[in-house]
């Protein structure tokens, strides 16, 4: 099993950003992941951190069409702290290994749960540098619709606010593929200003 942990602190009034490349399982795998970020108690640290995972290879390989969700075990646990205070804590598994769909088809339980989405995407965010983040998602919430469709959206997200104090919150995301969510984020964070915390030289990298 590949396991990996991570444990940032950022100081009074830093930026944060984690905006890495999605996970792609590969078949058989067994991953599991342990990200810790801890704010300063003075409230005035910001973080945005992304954590997404996709199907597999079979979604850039038409070839690999069974690799679609077929690792054995994933397990991803984001936690963020100011000073000692648990704020935040969002974990997705992911197990395989004793799953199969009841019909007793081939084809893995996980793979039919998450269907017809290859990509599902967790952004926590917290902290004073966000607030037109908070903002434009509350507004953007306000003025989306949802209706009874024959057919499913290829992307759908929704926004939570966990903490009004310290401006935080969680966005989660659903799509069929990986472009599509990183165009979803885009917009939404040039939108809410994020891009004027990084400067034009940089953020044609972050996503």
């Amino acid at each position: 099993m590949t396991k990996q942990r991570l444990h940032i602190t950022i100081q009074p009034e830093g930026l944060l950003l984690l905006l890495p490349d999605s996970i792609s399982p590969f078949s058989k795998s067994k991953y599991t992941q342990h990200q810790r970020f801890v704010l300063p108690s003075d409230c005035t640290g910001s973080a945005l951190i992304l954590d997404w995972v996709n199907s597999g290879r079979g979604l850039q390989d038409q070839q690999r069409e069974t690799e679609i969700w077929s690792m054995d075990y994933y397990d991803s646990t984001n936690e963020v702290y100011m000073g000692n205070e648990l704020l935040m804590r969002e974990r997705m598994v992911l197990d395989n290994q004793h799953s199969m769909t009841t019909t007793g088809n081939s084809e893995l339980r996980i793979a039919q749960s998450l269907a017809p989405y290859h990509v599902y995407s967790t952004i926590l965010f917290i902290g004073p540098k966000f607030e037109k983040l908070t903002a434009y998602l509350k507004s953007k919430s306000n003025t989306t619709r949802q209706y009874q469709l024959k057919s499913p959206q290829e992307l759908i997200w929704s926004y939570s606010e966990t903490d009004q104090k310290y401006n935080a919150g969680v966005i989660r995301i659903a799509s069929v593929e990986i472009e599509q969510t990183r165009i979803w984020l885009r917009e939404v964070l040039v939108s809410a200003g994020i891009k004027g915390l990084v400067g034009e030289g940089i953020w044609p990298r972050c996503l």
